[in-house]
């Protein structure tokens, strides 16, 4: 069933504050979308040694106040930033929608 969900969109979005290795964006990556991820402490060493040629495009995290509180401001940018990348990797589906330009923090 995730396999047929992954198969009818081109960008899987993994905006998260705490994860260990995530496999969820492996497995979209298998069934040909691009990948949005946090920039999580280890994620990207473990992707870029295990996983060549991969389309991974990594978003800073806010500032958190604590474990999973960030700040809103930084929130804001953060959010502005995966709706870039969005945009951009997955335009049929956001035909109609303008691409803002990138907030600082966007790889």
């Amino acid at each position: 069933m995730l396999c047929d969900i992954y198969n009818n969109h081109e960008v899987f979005v993994l905006p998260s504050f705490s994860e260990g290795i995530p496999m969820v964006p492996i497995e979209a990556m298998a069934c040909g979308c691009k990948v949005v991820i946090s920039d999580l402490d280890g994620v990207r060493n473990f992707y870029v040694s295990n996983i060549k040629n991969a389309f991974i495009k990594y978003v800073e995290l806010p500032k958190l106040l604590n474990y999973d509180n960030p700040n809103e401001n930084e929130l804001t940018t953060f959010e502005q930033v995966v709706h870039c990348l969005l945009t951009i990797y997955s335009p049929s589906s956001h035909s109609s929608l303008h691409t803002p330009a990138f907030p600082t923090g966007a790889y």
